[in-house]
């Protein structure tokens, strides 16, 4: 006779658990209270390791009382802060949210949408204006990261680039409390919001690991770390602010904190490099985000993403200057020039383990990835989709799909950091990096 379920191991409800749909996972923990307990980690660890929250008051309540609970809170791990403001009742009604250039004219949506969510969705907008300009949202920022002991990983990003907006009639919405209040097209993150979020971390007094700076990207090209702005004020402006930001944060007494941070990821969405009466800005980029970067003296991992497309002909910001002791560096769609890379990546050549170069444009990338080959013991190299220019004829060689390779330790029969492909096959591509030099087009490695 086969035992009852609530007579199995912990262990093995718990195992049952995790091949449980969401909605089965519910039902099954309302069957007893036995199996309720049984089935309490499981549950926390799914809906409570990462949590998404909003720069909004009801928001950032639910995220207070999730913190008053010593199990949930102990679970949370990952939080994704999104910075996006909502709309009041008039911006809602305005030409601006209803105007074909944003590509989601609707003009009997407004008709449409009742008179009450208006009033709500008004109330809440104005409550969270309120909320910021008291140092309202900063306070229960601050208590709520006191209480998270456990966590490691911070995405501060607008509504663009955030995983929880939905479109809806193609217009951004953000899901809370059973309703849907629009949030203000075209609103990126500001350098008030970023200092205000760091801030709170700072006063907190914990220590996050994992730090990821994201701003988004408008359908238009137009974006930044600014608002969007008139077209007087060349875009790339937002690593300026950036570099002021951690700066500024850096002079009240958040070295500390920039200090414990091991692991960065910049996404600087559209940061083209535009003259303006003959000045060349890319100069002046390149130092602020080298600047920014000297902030964080234990940085082991770097993450930078530049959105440039690899036709783009502005000029490269690439920062010739990392911390010395960076073990892993990714950087993905920028313009790379060819000496500025490996003099960057020699500063950390005792130390650099793992790189990887996705969407890049250079100008020799055969002789290039061969400089690296030589120059550093890695254990883990990825290389794709990298474009090549021949003499400014407009010809260019394109390195498509993905290639991943590393050295296999002695005595170690897979490969390290997840590697895709197989460690003898992984080998062999390292050792004969030599014949990609005569490949205009190759496909991936074939997979195990």
């Amino acid at each position: 006779m086969a035992p009852h379920v609530t007579n199995l191991a912990t262990e093995l409800v718990q195992h049952i658990c995790m091949f449980l749909e969401t909605d089965s996972l519910h039902d099954f923990r309302l069957t007893c209270r036995t199996l309720l307990a049984q089935s309490l980690d499981v549950f926390t660890k799914r809906h409570f390791t990462c949590k998404k929250v909003m720069l909004e008051g009801t928001s950032l309540s639910m995220l207070l009382q999730i913190t008053n609970n010593p199990v949930f809170c102990n679970q949370i791990t990952t939080i994704y802060l999104d910075t996006s403001r909502l709309l009041t009742e008039a911006e809602t009604r305005s030409s601006r949210v209803n105007e074909p250039s944003w590509g989601h004219y609707d003009a009997s949506r407004s008709r449409n949408v009742p008179r009450e969510m208006l009033k709500a969705q008004g109330r809440l907008a104005v409550a969270q204006k309120e909320l910021l300009a008291s140092g309202g949202t900063q306070k229960m920022l601050t208590e709520a990261f006191r209480r998270l002991r456990n966590l490691k990983t911070l995405a501060i990003i607008d509504g663009f680039s955030f995983v929880s907006l939905v479109s809806l009639g193609n217009i951004s919405r953000w899901k809370f409390v059973g309703m849907e209040p629009e949030v203000q097209p075209g609103h990126l993150l500001s350098k008030d919001e970023l200092f205000l979020i760091l801030s709170a971390i700072k006063d907190s007094g914990i220590s996050i690991r994992n730090l990821k700076i994201a701003s988004g990207q408008h359908r238009s090209g137009c974006g930044g770390w600014a608002s969007l702005s008139s077209a007087a004020m060349p875009l790339g402006a937002d690593i300026v602010e950036l570099d002021e930001t951690i700066s500024a944060l850096h002079s009240i007494g958040g070295s500390t904190y920039l200090a414990s941070v091991q692991h960065l990821h910049l996404s600087v969405w559209k940061s083209y490099i535009h003259r303006a009466a003959g000045e060349d800005y890319s100069q002046k980029y390149r130092r602020a985000l080298e600047h920014t970067l000297s902030h964080f003296p234990g940085l082991q991992a770097f993450h930078l993403d530049m959105n440039r497309t690899i036709y783009d002909r502005s000029p490269s910001i690439f920062p010739a200057n990392y911390p010395s002791g960076l073990q892993t560096i990714r950087i993905e769609r920028c313009i790379l020039d060819d000496d500025a890379l490996l003099d960057t990546l020699m500063h950390s050549q005792a130390t650099l383990r793992s790189i990887c170069l996705r969407h890049i444009r250079i100008k020799d990338w055969s002789k290039t990835l061969v400089k690296i080959r030589d120059s550093f013991a890695l254990e883990y190299f990825e290389v794709g989709h990298v474009v090549q220019d021949h003499g400014g004829t407009g010809a260019r060689a394109h390195m498509g799909s993905k290639m991943c390779f590393c050295e296999r330790p002695e005595g170690q029969r897979e490969c390290p950091r997840g590697i895709l492909h197989r460690a003898s096959l992984a080998r062999n591509v390292y050792s004969d990096l030599t014949k990609w030099a005569a490949l205009v087009h190759f496909r991936d490695l074939p997979r195990p």
